[in-house]
C-alpha cells in the first residue's frame, strides 16, 4: 500500500514537472501600432459642440508627453484632459467651443502601446459650424546662419501683431517636420506669423531660443506657396553677463552680441581696459598686481547692473602661457604667422622671438594689434619651422612673462601645394562682409573688400555673405522691441572644395 502510494507520488511530481508554464521566446518584433477601432465623434463631423471624444483601439494604449505631443488647434481653455482605461482614450473639457470654428487635433507621439511604444498616427478634425474651414498655409524654417531645416522649432499663427508675450497664446501652432510645416482647415482671415527654435521641445517659446516672425499678416488660400521662415538670435536686454568668465591675471569676459558700449567701473577705483573680440566683451585690469579680488559693475543703457569678482595676481601673469602650440599648420610664403594674445601686451622685446629652421635662428619683424601678434621672419625658407617666445619677452601691468620658453610649429610651404579659386559673385554687395569658413579645421577668414582671387590650403571651405547694416563685423540679432530683424546671412549653396595646383572659378549671384 505504501509503495502503491509512493509511484502516484512519484507520477503526480513528474506530470507537474513537465507542465511547467513558460515564456515564448523568439518570433518577429511587434512593429504594427494600435489601430482605431471606433471613435464617438466621427473624423470631419460638422454642427458639432460637444466636450468629449472617446477613441477604442484594438489593444491596450498609453499615453506620453502630452502636453508636448499634443496641440489643438486653436487651444481650448482650460485644456482638456486625457485619460486612459485599457484600449480607451477619453478627451474631456469644461467650456463650449467656440461658434462657427474648425477645429484639428493633433495627437504626435501621445499615444503607443504599452509593450513596443508603437505610435499611433491620429490626427482629428470637427468643425462647429456647418462647413470645415478648408484654407492652407504652408511654411519651410531654417536656421538663420547655415539655412539648414530646422527639426525642433514650432510655427505659431497670432490673430495680433507679434509680441513675446503672446506667443504662447497663439490661435493656431503646429511643430516643423523635417523643417516644414502645414496648416490646414485654416479660416478665411489673416494671422501674424512667428516660429521659433524649440530647443527644450515643450512647444512653448522660451527665452533664449532663436526665433523669426512677419511684419505683416498673411491669408491662407486654397492652393499656397511656401513661405520661408528663418530664425535667429534674439537679442535679449538682460541685467545678467551671459557668459561670465574670470582670470587670475585681471581677465574678465562675457558674451555681448550688442553694439551697445557698456558702462564698467571698478569699485576701489582701480583702472582697467575694455575690449571686443566678435560678440564677446573683455575687460583687464591694469596697473600693478596686487595679489586681490577686484569688483567691477557693468552697467546696461537702461540703468541696469550686473558686478564681477576679478582675482589680480602677479604670478597668474608670470605662469601665463598659451594653450594651443601650433598657430596653423601651414603657411603660404607670403603669409605672417599670428600669435593669440589673450593678455594685452605693454611692450615687446623682439630680440628674444626667434624664428628657427633646423637649427638656423632668424630675426624676425613683429606687429601687434591685441588679441594678435604678427610675426614674419627675414628670409623665407619652404620648409617646417618653429618659433621660440624666450621668458620675459613681454611686459604686462609691470610683470615680464612667460616664465618658460613657449615654441609654436608650422610648415612653409610652395605654391604648388596651394589651390587658387577666381571669385566671381554678381551683384558685388555694397554692404556687408564675406566670411570663408574652412569645413577641417575651428578657422575662418572674414574680410569687407573681398579678392578677386585667393590661395589658399587644399580642403572643404564654406563662403558666406553677412549683410552688416552696422559695420560692426558681426552678425547682429533680432531686437523685437524696436522691430528690428536679425543681418541677412546668404549661403554659397555647396562647399568649395581647393585642390593643390588647381585653379577653380566659383560663381556666385547673391539673391
Amino acid at each position: 500500500m505504501k509503495s502503491s502510494t509512493l509511484v502516484y507520488l512519484l507520477l503526480f511530481l513528474l506530470m507537474a514537472g513537465c507542465a511547467q508554464i513558460r515564456s515564448v521566446e523568439g518570433g518577429p518584433k511587434d512593429i504594427r501600432p494600435p489601430e482605431l477601432l471606433d471613435e464617438s465623434v466621427p473624423d470631419g463631423q460638422t454642427l458639432w459642440n460637444g466636450q468629449q471624444l472617446i477613441f477604442e483601439f484594438d489593444e491596450y494604449i498609453q499615453l506620453q508627453d502630452v502636453q508636448n505631443q499634443i496641440i489643438i488647434s486653436p487651444a481650448i481653455f482650460p485644456a482638456p484632459t486625457f485619460q486612459v482605461k485599457g484600449k480607451k482614450m477619453n478627451v474631456q473639457w469644461e467650456s463650449p467651443l467656440a461658434s462657427n470654428t474648425t477645429y484639428t487635433f493633433q495627437f504626435g507621439n501621445a499615444i503607443t502601446d504599452i509593450t513596443e511604444n508603437n505610435v499611433v498616427n491620429l490626427e482629428r478634425v470637427y468643425s462647429t459650424g456647418e462647413a470645415l474651414d478648408s484654407l492652407h498655409l504652408q511654411f519651410s524654417v531654417v536656421d538663420g546662419w547655415d539655412k539648414k531645416a530646422l527639426e525642433n522649432s514650432v510655427v505659431a499663427l497670432l490673430k495680433k501683431p507679434f509680441h513675446p508675450d503672446s506667443v504662447n497664446v497663439s490661435s493656431y501652432q503646429r511643430k516643423s517636420s523635417q523643417g516644414s510645416c502645414h496648416f490646414q482647415h485654416l479660416p478665411n482671415q489673416r494671422f501674424y506669423v512667428v516660429a521659433f527654435q524649440d530647443n527644450n521641445k515643450d512647444g512653448q517659446y522660451t527665452a533664449g531660443e532663436w526665433m523669426d516672425w512677419m511684419d505683416t499678416p498673411v491669408k491662407p488660400s486654397a492652393t499656397p506657396d511656401t513661405t520661408l521662415l528663418i530664425v535667429s538670435p534674439v537679442r535679449v536686454n538682460s541685467p545678467n553677463l551671459l557668459g561670465a568668465a574670470v582670470d587670475s591675471f585681471g581677465h574678465a569676459q562675457w558674451h555681448w552680441p550688442t553694439n551697445e558700449i557698456p558702462k564698467v567701473v571698478v569699485n576701489d577705483n582701480q583702472k582697467g581696459n575694455l575690449f571686443f573680440l566678435n560678440d564677446t566683451a573683455h575687460y583687464y585690469l591694469s596697473g600693478i598686481p596686487d595679489n586681490q579680488n577686484h569688483t567691477i559693475q557693468v552697467q546696461w543703457g537702461n540703468g541696469e547692473q550686473d558686478s564681477l569678482a576679478i582675482p589680480f595676481f602677479s604670478r597668474a601673469i608670470e605662469d601665463f602661457t598659451i594653450p594651443n602650440r601650433n598657430i596653423k599648420a601651414v603657411l603660404f610664403p607670403s603669409e605672417t604667422a599670428v600669435i593669440p594674445c589673450f593678455l594685452p601686451i605693454d611692450s615687446i622685446n623682439s630680440d628674444r622671438i626667434q624664428w628657427e629652421i633646423g637649427k638656423q635662428k632668424q630675426s624676425v619683424k613683429i606687429t601687434y594689434n591685441w588679441p594678435e601678434m604678427k610675426v614674419q621672419p627675414r628670409e623665407i625658407k619652404n620648409e617646417d619651422y618653429s618659433i621660440r617666445v624666450l621668458p620675459k619677452c613681454f611686459q604686462t601691468n609691470s610683470i615680464l612673462w612667460p616664465a618658460d620658453t613657449m615654441v609654436f610649429t608650422g610648415k612653409m610651404e610652395d605654391v604648388e601645394d596651394r589651390g587658387e579659386v577666381l571669385w566671381n559673385i554678381t551683384p558685388f554687395p555694397s554692404m556687408g562682409y564675406f566670411v570663408l569658413s574652412s569645413l577641417q579645421e575651428d578657422k575662418s577668414v572674414a574680410a569687407i573688400r573681398w579678392p578677386k582671387k585667393m590661395v589658399l590650403t587644399p580642403g572643404k571651405y564654406q563662403l558666406r555673405w553677412i549683410e552688416d547694416i552696422n559695420q560692426n563685423l558681426r552678425w547682429d540679432p533680432s531686437d523685437y522691441r524696436h522691430g528690428i530683424h536679425a543681418e541677412r546671412v546668404e549661403l554659397y549653396s555647396k562647399p568649395i572644395e581647393v585642390r593643390a595646383n588647381w585653379t577653380q572659378v566659383v560663381e556666385w549671384k547673391i539673391p
